[in-house]
């Protein structure tokens, strides 16, 4: 775990290899499949780019927890202490890109996580993530299989790919009973070199 900004506060890990390989075995190919037989950009879509990963589907099924709770371990490596709230999901929505589907905007997760995390499953070269708080913003150019774990209510805006290379990331979110102001005090913040 290494701390890459402290204004956005920004948090940057790898994937244990066991969480390597059902991401890049099973739903990489998986989400590939289905980017290519559902062809998501000829369908109306209020949420642009982002796919909620349907528990229904058994590749997904088998594979949402384990990816989850590795996002949830990350975090207790960040908060010396914070408590899951009763109505937290453990859903995971994934953010597709190439040339047939390009919607990208500012936004935030604060309606809906006080931590969040974000995977890269297929990256593309160029087509990274800006971060942004007050008047501070900065870009990273993620790598597959890295975590980046921030506050709900940072602002960030994945640069989409506009090529025939598929970009995915996959967004985690934990609403915890503290606030973020709380969560992310000082004081509850471990020490991360």
């Amino acid at each position: 775990m290494k701390c890459l900004s402290k204004k956005p506060l920004l948090y940057k890990t790898k994937v244990d290899a066991k969480t390597k390989k059902v991401i890049q075995s099973y739903m990489v190919p998986m989400l590939i499949s289905n980017w290519q037989d559902n062809k998501p950009w000829l369908i109306h879509n209020t949420k642009g780019n982002n796919l909620h990963v349907q528990p229904n589907n058994e590749i997904a099924q088998n594979n949402c927890d384990l990816i989850y709770n590795f996002f949830v371990k990350q975090v207790s490596k960040v908060l010396k202490s914070f408590t899951m709230a009763s109505d937290n999901s453990k859903d995971l929505w994934v953010y597709t890109s190439d040339k047939n589907l390009t919607k990208t905007y500012w936004h935030n997760h604060s309606h809906s996580s006080s931590v969040n995390g974000v995977f890269y499953f297929k990256c593309v070269k160029d087509k990274g993530i800006y971060f942004r708080e007050d008047d501070n913003t900065i870009y990273i150019e993620p790598k597959v299989n890295d975590l980046y774990i921030f506050p709900g209510h940072i602002d960030h805006l994945p640069v989409s790919s506009n090529t025939d290379e598929i970009r995915i990331s996959c967004n985690v979110e934990l609403k915890c009973n503290e606030s973020i102001k709380e969560l992310f005090d000082y004081n509850n913040l471990r020490t991360i070199k």
